[in-house]
């Protein structure tokens, strides 16, 4: 009886544990700084700036915008995606690289769909003043974007922890500072007012996208300036799987010295990580010094660039001038 009662007890567990995972992922990277020639009747363009589109069972949800106003629309027509039906929008830090699209892309889309892109995930912070260390110049556009983006009858969902926004797809909330890594920029110039007080802006606005599913986490990042080891440490906090399946996207490690990278690759080695497009911040040559130290093959750990894709069936679709 009591092994009969263990055996249910696992199967519901099992089914429990399973219930918020996804069964199929698509990501498309539609603004970074690698590309190539996209199709005959349309060219893709590359700028400093990170945006891809993510299909999650049939759902459909922008992650960040690009830097430059029409890249991220020219390049999803230049590769035949209609953004037309996305009406989520996630912006993972206030850094105009990343949210440069946003009213470009919500103005023409509501000409198909007059919800495209209508509701703004952002997280905690992410409209708090900036200015440089002796200046009183604001330097958050987005303090000023946020009214014309409200006038266009859009709505703003600001997140202070984990929120669930679609069954299995999970936006980070504030990344926990664990480790010793500072993958940010500044060194102390910039300030950001916290609680009426200025303070070293370390971005931490900063968020990341965790999608369950039964083969592990998939993480979308954009610039991962809460360091790509606390974010892997998050996702397992808050999906409950100590799996990281996939991590794609900018994690700020273009500047990291050998040592750096060494140590990132050893705690990362720990997650199980089977797949990895770095793109934007990432660095070109910190990918592959991570690559080497993780072991994994060309096909499982490259550069991202505009076109490439990642699904949870295929793994990457790499475009041809990152194979």
């Amino acid at each position: 009886m009591k092994r009969w009662l263990a055996l249910v007890a696992t199967l519901c567990f099992s089914t429990i544990a399973k219930a918020g995972s996804v069964d199929d992922v698509k990501i498309t990277i539609l603004s970074t700084m690698i590309t190539d020639y996209g199709t005959s009747e349309h060219a893709t363009l590359g700028e400093w700036g990170f945006s891809a589109l993510v299909e999650v069972d049939g759902r459909k949800l922008l992650f960040d915008t690009g830097r430059t106003k029409d890249v991220v629309l020219k390049n999803a027509t230049a590769l035949g995606i209609d953004l037309s039906q996305v009406e989520d929008v996630i912006l993972s830090h206030f850094h105009g690289d990343h949210t440069g699209g946003l009213l470009t892309l919500r103005q023409n889309l509501t000409a198909s769909n007059p919800h495209a892109l209508s509701r703004l995930h952002v997280n905690k912070g992410f409209f708090g003043q900036r200015r440089h260390k002796n200046g009183t110049e604001e330097l958050n556009p987005m303090i000023a974007e946020r009214s014309l983006y409200e006038k266009t009858g859009a709505k703003i969902l600001i997140h202070d922890s984990a929120s669930e926004i679609f069954p299995g797809v999970w936006i980070s909330g504030p990344v926990p500072r664990v480790t010793s890594e500072k993958n940010w920029s500044g060194d102390g110039q910039l300030k950001v007012k916290v609680d009426n007080e200025w303070v070293a802006d370390t971005v931490p606005d900063s968020l990341s996208l965790f999608i369950e599913t039964d083969k592990g986490t998939v993480v979308i990042s954009g610039c991962g300036h809460a360091g790509l080891i606390n974010i892997a440490s998050h996702s397992e906090t808050v999906t409950k799987d100590k799996k990281l399946r996939a991590a794609i996207g900018g994690f700020h490690l273009l500047n990291s010295d050998d040592d750096q990278l060494r140590w990132t690759a050893i705690e990362l080695k720990k997650s199980g990580i089977e797949h990895f497009v770095g793109a934007h911040c990432t660095g070109i040559e910190a990918t592959h010094t991570l690559r080497e130290h993780l072991g994994l093959p060309r096909n499982q750990m490259l550069n991202g660039s505009v076109g490439t894709i990642y699904s949870l069936s295929d793994g990457i679709e790499p475009t041809w001038i990152v194979r």
